[in-house]
């Protein structure tokens, strides 16, 4: 009896090395790729001098211990059985909740706040981001902060509870908002709007498998910028209005990625999921030009042309590493952008972060854009600074009857009006005193 389990055994091992090798030479099978951050490998290209220096022998080998075959259902099979039986994910960061919610690790951070960055420094901040706009609003410029919702703060109700031992009271995303609110900067609070909504609406913002809201969300977003900018800062934006919605058990775009970067052979139940359809009327021309700052969640909007409905133009700087704009195809890296200029050219900058990575709010463009600033108002002071010693010779060479008894006589002489001889003279005054 053991000897034919084991016949059967070395049979089903020798079938299934068979169907690999024919995949690998023939291809008869369409075998979907991985999802995810996956390591790959260049392709082994042969010449003699790669073979000699066995380069070439070393590039192949790992390319087919990665793309062999049948190695990326053996991956998915391996990782479905480890999930099955033991619950664990194969994913770096992923949690598995309650009902299977599915979260990135950082998110479950910032809920507990855990990741709290201190009230000082996030006072810090809004201090500085108030300098920016007073300034701005002198150009007739804006900036916007929006502070986004997280999965973990939309269904803390399904997080394991080992990690809400040691919640604390205070989060960055609230402090952020409470020193906004403060200090009066500019904000769109989507966090409150979103964790309401989910209460009243029958449409589901976020999904058990997703990281991201769901395209319904990016919709409510879109929205809540449009009106912003149209009544609060007195852009000319256009009328947008959902149209009609698609309703679909299958998900759509990323409303699956966290699930799907745990490549499982079957995937997870999901509701009911809603993809809306905008409609756009009535636009207008000298639409604003806008830099938004932002993580990927802005990705839903730019990704789908969507920003050129609320913007001219747009540049997305994505987590201040790349910009993207929504006309132009390619990268550029902003720090090598003259960030005075990009002032001039733009309107408006929005800076937006959900709460999982609002503790690096801004990913350094505060800070350019306050040491920009400063230096200009510094440079707008000096010039301030010397007008007023200007004006306070001319006062004094008024007041001073001998002086400007002999300005009279050496303005007669020039042919020049007394004003012009007494700015020469306060001019001189203030130069030689500098």
């Amino acid at each position: 009896m053991i000897r034919k389990d084991k016949i059967i055994i070395c049979v089903i091992i020798f079938i299934i090395l068979f169907i690999n090798i024919i995949q690998i030479v023939f291809k008869p099978f369409h075998i979907y790729p991985l999802n995810g951050s996956i390591k790959t490998t260049d392709t082994a290209l042969f010449t003699w001098k790669n073979w000699l220096e066995s380069e070439f022998q070393s590039t192949k080998e790992n390319e087919i211990k990665i793309n062999h075959g049948l190695s990326n259902v053996f991956i998915k099979l391996k990782n479905q059985t480890e999930f099955s039986l033991f619950k664990k994910l194969n994913a770096n960061g992923v949690i598995l909740g309650k009902e299977n919610c599915l979260y990135e690790l950082n998110y479950i951070k910032a809920y507990t706040g855990e990741d709290f960055i201190g009230e000082d420094s996030i006072n810090k901040i809004i201090t500085r981001v108030k300098l920016i706009q007073d300034t701005l609003e002198k150009y007739n410029k804006k900036i916007l902060l929006v502070f986004c919702p997280g999965k973990a703060s939309y269904f803390p109700e399904y997080i394991p509870g080992e990690f809400l031992k040691n919640r604390k009271k205070q989060t960055n995303i609230n402090t952020f908002i409470k020193y906004s609110k403060k200090h009066q900067v500019r904000y769109l609070n989507l966090f409150d709007y979103f964790n309401a909504a989910k209460d009243t609406s029958k449409i589901p913002l976020f999904v058990k498998t997703g990281i991201h809201w769901t395209e319904y969300g990016d919709a409510l977003v879109l929205l809540k910028l449009n009106a912003f900018f149209k009544d609060e800062f007195g852009f000319n934006q256009p009328k947008i209005e959902i149209s009609e919605i698609e309703i679909s058990k299958n998900p759509h775009g990323r409303d699956y990625d966290i699930a799907g970067g745990l490549n499982l052979l079957f995937s997870f139940d999901t509701p009911l999921l809603y993809y809306p359809k905008l409609k756009i009327s009535q636009k207008p021309r000298n639409m604003p030009n806008g830099i938004v700052i932002a993580d990927s969640y802005y990705w839903g909007i730019f990704g789908k042309s969507q920003s050129s409905y609320i913007f001219d133009n747009n540049d997305f700087w994505y987590y201040n590493k790349e910009v993207y704009n929504n006309k132009i195809l390619g990268t550029k890296n902003p720090e090598e952008l003259d960030i005075n200029e990009e002032i001039n050219k733009n309107n408006v900058f929005v800076i937006m972060a959900t709460e999982a990575t609002i503790h690096t709010f801004g990913w350094g463009v505060i800070n350019r854009l306050y040491d920009a600033i400063t230096k200009k108002q510094s440079q707008f002071s000096n010039i301030n600074r010397y007008e007023e010693r200007v004006n306070y010779w001319v006062n004094y060479i008024l007041k001073d009857k001998k002086w400007l008894s002999d300005l009279r006589l050496r303005a007669e002489k020039s042919g020049i009006s007394l004003d012009s001889a007494i700015k020469q003279d306060a001019i001189y005054q203030t130069e030689i005193g500098r």
